[in-house]
């Protein structure tokens, strides 16, 4: 077995690809390579246009941060969400700058820090509150997957 050293957002592209289509992410790379060596003009050309399904129509552009928060331990953290890819960056606190490749990483990292000697699972999407006064889980702006959905193309960083 080998090992790629992939930068932050590959690695949380594979891991989205994995989750739309329920396969390892090792998988979805070898599933790309091999669609690569089978047409590779086509591997080089740009990708079609993301579909954006209308519950993120609601918050606005797909491509923009959302404000999450959640109270733990009494404590709020506030963070933003990629509503595309499913990253989360926490921006208060002792926490702040840190990033994750989920809700539920996220969680983790703020249950594991407050609170070390809990079990720190848990379900992001119900641990994030959108931070607009709706009071909505951020489970209500979750991507709706389907067999045609296309995986997103991540912004330049």
């Amino acid at each position: 077995m080998y090992t790629v050293d992939l930068d932050e957002d590959t690695f949380n592209a594979i891991q989205l690809a994995a989750r739309l289509t329920d396969i390892p992410p090792g998988q979805v790379v070898a599933r790309l390579v091999a669609k690569s060596l089978a047409n590779p003009a086509a591997a080089l050309a740009d990708p079609a246009p993301v579909q954006v399904p209308a519950q993120l129509e609601e918050i606005g552009e797909p491509n923009e941060w959302v404000p999450i928060y959640n109270d733990y331990a009494g404590v709020r953290t506030k963070a933003r969400f990629f509503p595309l890819t499913g990253r989360v960056e926490i921006t208060s606190g002792p926490m702040a700058d840190q990033r994750a490749g989920s809700p539920s990483q996220a969680a983790r990292m703020v249950v594991g820090h407050y609170k070390p000697d809990v079990d720190p699972n848990r379900n992001g999407w119900t641990f994030w509150v959108i931070d607009d006064g709706s009071n909505r889980f951020i489970q209500s702006i979750r991507r709706i997957d389907s067999p045609d959905q296309q995986i997103p193309r991540l912004p330049a960083s």
